[in-house]
């Protein structure tokens, strides 16, 4: 059982890891898009710059509440991590004991 436990928690620390790495790279291909945009909409202007530029924003601002509840959801698995890890303990301190 000890040995099932803590492959959970390693596939949980390794989740995470993994996580935090892709919401990295998120991050990083955010800014880019923003930069690539900021770019792309100073070459026209006129009703339809406008409406592209409102739908672009749009997508932008769902993309990065996406990323912030991702950066949640990594969060809670780190949390998870912590209590599995702390009740393994506690339960091999108990073992111990006995």
């Amino acid at each position: 059982m000890a040995e099932y436990l803590k492959g959970i928690m390693e596939g949980i620390r390794q989740t995470k890891e993994l996580n935090d790495q892709c919401i990295g790279k998120l991050d990083k291909d955010m800014e880019l898009l923003r930069q690539y945009l900021t770019e792309l909409s100073a070459m026209w202007e006129g009703p339809a710059h406008d409406t592209w530029h409102n739908e672009v924003m749009a997508d932008i601002e769902n993309l990065e509440t996406i990323i912030v509840d991702l950066k949640k959801i990594a969060a809670y698995e780190g949390e998870a991590h912590k209590q599995y890890s702390n009740a393994n303990q506690k339960s091999e301190d108990l073992i111990t004991r006995i």
